[in-house]
């Protein structure tokens, strides 16, 4: 069974590079990380999509809103930890735009 992780030692924890890079960095030939995040929304099988969202959003801003979601929803979580049964809408964009 063949590694999907490169045989050559990593400089960094999270410089790992993947033996298969993920639809996004096949398109914009450049190496794939571990980590990356692009990997879970652009599989390598399908190469497509993440062309016809570069297309429409552009790469950097594709990057933007994907951590922007994900600040969005560990807000919401923290949120929700605190006040189970909801926070106004105001105090998590305040939390988000500081």
């Amino acid at each position: 069974m063949a590694s999907h992780y490169s045989t050559t030692p990593p400089k960094h924890a999270s410089d790992v590079v993947v033996a298969t890079p993920c639809g996004a960095c096949k398109m914009l030939r450049k190496r794939c990380v571990e980590k990356c995040i692009l990997a879970p929304h652009f599989p390598p099988t399908e190469p497509i999509r993440f062309t016809m969202a570069h297309r429409v959003f552009g790469a950097s801003n594709i990057i933007k809103l994907l951590q922007v979601i994900r600040l969005c929803i560990c807000y919401f979580l923290e949120s929700y930890l605190d006040f189970p049964y909801g926070e106004p809408v105001f105090l998590i964009r305040k939390k988000l735009y500081k």
